[in-house]
């Protein structure tokens, strides 16, 4: 049989007789067998495998796994040929894998910075950083593990780091144990591994019995062993007692450090400390105080400002007065000022007020009284009843206890009243109206004092003017119009005595100068009308007061009216002067001889008429009056008008007159220049001449000229230069 094997193949042929198996490269190959089995492969495959022949190529970078007769087999990097039927190839495995087993063949890699756990018979190992072959079925395979890990542990083997700034926790045996700064290789089936703990995590580290406790500075560590306060300094502190207990820092500033019975007070300057010992109140200085006392108890607030105006504690007081204060107290039933400076008082009877100021008008503790009687005031009190006035600007201490202050008047009050003193003060312009024991008494100008109580003031009148209005005053003209109208007097008291008498009822509770008022009121209304019931209501009234009209400058050449103004003889005194004239005669003389009061002036403002149809009457003809008034006034204002609107005309005729005169012999120079240039020109110009006049007179207006023929619309145009055109023309054409 020839067999031919293509070049970059192989052929493994198998022969029947032996079962043999041959490799047969490329070429041209005879075979003398009786049966022959093939099978071709190309030569870049990695494993060829046919009959009792195996073919492995094993590439770099890479680990062949197999078994030869049940015999693991790791092959290296190459070729290989195997002539045994029992050759199995399983697999390719990367030799840059950690781990390559192939039944008890082991090829292990551990990497730099690792370690490789590992058990051989159930013993622990620990494989350094390289390759490692082992031959062992009892061989297994934990994993890698960084060297910079913290915690490699391996069955009773354990290998812990602790890093600067930590410390270790475990326990060996159930003990605790704490481990350094350092590499620890420990082994030791009852050693647990707690933790790493950094030194900055806490103040406070402990493992079991073992504490580690670190105090800053500037501060306390407070705790307790076996119930025994315990107080560490600064730094740090290593203590095995399985009986501490710790509480946590303290600061050294703080002002109340307290641990059990021990207590550290720290009172900063400026302030008191306040507290009880069995009980009793203590004060603490500024300082720094220990106390080892379990019956020590601070107050709420533990602290005041030694400044403060009141401390209290219990029985005992400090009192703080600052400079311009009073502090009035109660001792025991008995009173006492308390000035400038710090006062302590132990006593538990005492009733302590608020501060005040020295210049405070009025300040009592009990049955003490000081009174600081501003300026410009009068203090009032009563000293068993009697009225005692003191003077403006003085300071009095009053121990009695029938002593009330009554407060201070306004030394400039007219009247100060207290009990049955009274000080008046009557003003210019002013009388005093008293009645002593029922007699009328008229005090003048001055400051005056009333001791007796019967002796009243009954109020003030004005010698000066005043202005009383009188409202409504009705009445019934002699010509039977009713009327009503407001009006005004200026009166003025001239006997203060006789007004009261004659103007007022004499009551006690009476306003002396409201009742004056009113009686010279009605009386001049009641006079007012029996004034009007005598003169008659005039038909036209002027107002009280006029303005003379403006004067306007009029030149002489304008048509302009000229309007006089109202002579002084036309303005008649009607009916509110009757009125004014008869009440200033009658009413003036009555007041003046029997009252007392000078009647100064007086004033009426618009009358009104109280029948409305007459009022209504009275106004149509005033209305009737004004339109006439206003038709006399619109018929002067057309006359004028038309006397300038003719002026105008004429003024607009005379210009456009004299503008045609202009403009006309403007026109008439022009043609007079235009013939003697024509006539001094040549023919041809004066052809062309005519014909731009020609035709600008065509182009200015609408205008249609009718020829024969262009001889004869150059004779229409030319005139009788035209007519010299026509046969010239004609011969051309």
């Amino acid at each position: 049989r020839v067999l031919l094997v293509k070049q970059g193949t192989l052929c493994f042929v198998q022969y029947a007789e032996n079962g043999t198996t041959h490799v047969l490269q490329a070429g041209v190959h005879l075979g003398a067998s009786f049966g022959v089995s093939a099978k071709t492969f190309d030569v870049k495959e990695n494993h060829m495998s046919f009959g009792t022949v195996s073919f492995v190529r094993v590439r770099p970078g890479y680990v062949g796994i197999g078994a030869d007769n049940g015999k693991p087999v790791l092959l290296l990097p190459g070729q290989h040929l195997f002539h045994e039927a029992t050759f199995e190839l399983v697999e390719f495995a990367d030799i840059n894998e950690n781990r390559i087993s192939s039944g008890p063949l082991h090829l292990i890699r551990v990497p730099p910075a690792t370690l490789g756990l590992a058990t051989l018979n159930k013993k622990p190992i620990i494989l350094d950083t390289g390759v490692h072959f082992l031959h062992s079925p009892g061989f297994e395979w934990q994993g890698t593990v960084s060297v910079n890990a913290n915690y490699v542990s391996n069955g009773p083997i354990s290998i812990i780091r602790v890093q600067p700034g930590y410390v270790g926790f475990a326990t060996c045996s159930k003990r605790a144990v704490l481990l350094g700064v350092g590499l620890h290789f420990i082994n030791d089936p009852s050693f647990e591994y707690v933790g790493n703990r950094a030194l900055t995590d806490g103040n406070f580290l402990q493992n079991g019995a073992i504490s580690l406790v670190r105090v800053a500075p500037s501060t306390l560590g407070l705790g307790s062993i076996q119930r025994k306060p315990v107080v560490l300094d600064a730094g740090l502190h290593l203590i095995f007692e399985p009986s501490l207990e710790y509480i946590g820092p303290a600061s050294v500033n703080d002002d109340i450090i307290q641990v059990g019975p021990v207590s550290i007070i720290r009172v900063p300057p400026g302030m008191v400390a306040l507290s009880t010992l069995n009980g009793s109140p203590t004060l603490l200085d500024v300082g720094v105080h220990f106390i080892n006392d379990v019956a020590l108890q601070m107050a709420d607030p533990p602290f005041r400002r030694i400044d403060e105006p009141l401390i209290s504690l219990g029985p005992m007081n400090i009192i703080t007065v600052p400079r311009g204060k009073i502090v009035p107290v109660i001792v025991d039933g008995e009173g006492h000022f308390l000035l400038e400076g710090r006062h302590f008082i132990s006593h538990p009877r005492i009733s302590i007020k608020r501060a005040q100021c020295l210049t405070d008008e009025y300040v009592f503790a009990g049955t003490r009284h000081r009174i600081v009687v501003p300026n410009g005031k009068l203090g009032l009190a009563l000293e068993r009843g009697e009225p005692v006035v003191y003077e403006t600007g003085s300071v009095h201490l009053v121990h009695s206890t029938l002593f009330e202050y009554r407060g201070a008047a306004d030394v400039t009050q007219q009247l100060v009243s207290h009990a049955s003193l009274k000080i008046v003060t009557v003003k210019d312009g002013q009388v005093g109206i008293t009645y002593n024991n029922g007699v009328l008494e008229l005090l003048q100008t001055g400051r005056h004092t009333i001791e007796v109580a019967t002796h009243v003031l009954a109020g003030f009148v004005s010698t000066g003017q005043q202005t009383l209005r009188i409202s409504e005053v009705t009445g019934m003209s002699l010509d039977n119009v009713e009327l009503t109208f407001d009006a005004a007097i200026c009166v003025r008291v001239i006997d203060a005595q006789k007004a009261v008498v004659m103007l007022t009822c004499g009551r006690s509770d009476a306003d002396i100068v409201g009742e004056i008022q009113a009686n010279i009121q009605e009386r001049a209304k009641l006079d007012l009308s029996t004034i009007i019931g005598k003169n008659r209501l005039n038909k036209k009234h002027e107002a009280t007061t006029t303005t003379p009209l403006p004067k306007k400058a009029v030149a002489d050449e304008d048509d302009y009216e000229h309007l006089s103004e109202p002579s002084a003889s036309d303005i008649g005194g009607g009916f509110r002067t009757a009125i004014h004239d008869n009440f200033m005669i009658q009413f003036k003389q009555e007041m003046r001889e029997e009252c007392g009061v000078e009647v100064i002036n007086m004033a009426i403002e618009d009358v009104k008429i109280v029948d409305s149809d007459l009022a209504k009457a009275l106004a149509s003809a005033a209305v009737a009056n004004s339109a006439l008034e206003r038709q006399t006034i619109d018929a002067e204002i057309v006359q004028v008008r038309a006397g300038a609107e003719s002026k105008v005309a004429q003024i607009n005729a005379e210009g456009q007159a004299a503008a045609m005169r202009i403009m006309a012999r403007a026109e008439a120079d022009r043609i007079e220049t235009i013939s003697k240039t024509l006539e001094q020109a040549c023919e041809p110009v004066q052809r062309q001449e005519v014909i731009r006049t020609s035709g600008g007179a065509l182009t200015s207006a609408s205008t249609v000229l009718l020829a024969q023929d262009m001889g004869g619309l150059a004779t229409l145009l030319g005139g009788a230069q035209g007519a010299a055109l026509a046969p010239a023309v004609a011969a051309r054409r």
